[in-house]
């Protein structure tokens, strides 16, 4: 993926899941997470991830796509949208 096209995915579902209030989870593995830290947590990445590309600022190469992968395992355990959805999302929209 692009940035842009990075971006434009962030923004969906940042846009989308706006009513959920964002929250960086502790990082310990014993804490369980349930739907509501989930979505919290991948509203975060969203935003998190949104500034880091804007201000060209990534820790590692690829690391806004495995968040992006990470926010899309997220909202498909939850059953906010299929893989098929997710994979459609990814793709660029045609020009107008």
């Amino acid at each position: 993926m692009t940035r842009d096209e990075q971006l434009a995915v962030l923004r969906f579902y940042d846009e989308e899941f706006s009513k959920w209030e964002p929250e960086q989870c502790p990082k310990d593995r014993d804490a369980p997470v349930g739907m509501g830290r989930g979505i919290k947590h991948a509203r975060w990445m969203m935003q998190e991830m949104i500034q880091r590309i804007e201000k060209n600022n990534e820790t590692s190469p690829g690391q806004a796509d495995r968040w992006i992968g990470f926010i899309q395992a997220v909202l498909w355990v939850q059953g906010f949208y299929s893989i098929t959805d997710m994979a459609a999302h990814n793709v660029p929209s045609p020009p107008r």
